[in-house]
């Protein structure tokens, strides 16, 4: 078992634990990715967690991938994570008009369009949480 810390990526510190028996291989990602569900992104560090996966792309084998929120899968995983962060960030960038925060409409209207880009994910309620840290984000250049 090796546990790989991650840094700031949905939280201030994430992790991924990989196991292994055999020939088998499994990560255990935490809420490295989120899968079928929309992302906590409240905790603001969205500029690292785009990034953070990266090392583990790289891990040899393609270990099936355990996420905190979502069926297990590979290592697409993180590219429809990153697609997902990525579609966030610039609804925010838009959306915020040059400010560090959202008003209540603009969060609403980032909560449609990420229904919109995820229609089958659950926990909308979580959009508009994030929305005011990652323009702080965006408004500081991250």
């Amino acid at each position: 078992m090796t546990l790989h810390e991650v840094g700031p990526a949905e939280s201030y510190c994430d992790s991924c634990i990989l196991v292994e028996s055999g020939h088998q291989r499994v990560a255990l990602i935490g809420d490295l990715a989120f899968c079928g569900v929309h992302s906590y992104t409240t905790d603001g560090h969205s500029t690292e967690w785009l990034a953070a996966p990266e090392h583990l792309s790289a891990e040899p084998g393609g270990p099936t991938l355990y996420p905190g929120h979502g069926p297990a899968g590979d290592i697409e995983i993180f590219a429809e994570q990153r697609k997902y962060l990525v579609a966030y960030r610039e609804a925010v960038e838009r959306l915020r008009e040059g400010a560090d925060t959202v008003t209540d409409a603009q969060k609403d209207e980032l909560s449609s369009r990420m229904a919109e880009f995820t229609p089958d994910a659950c926990l909308g309620r979580l959009v508009p949480l994030g929305a005011d840290p990652v323009a702080g984000e965006l408004a500081a250049g991250q």
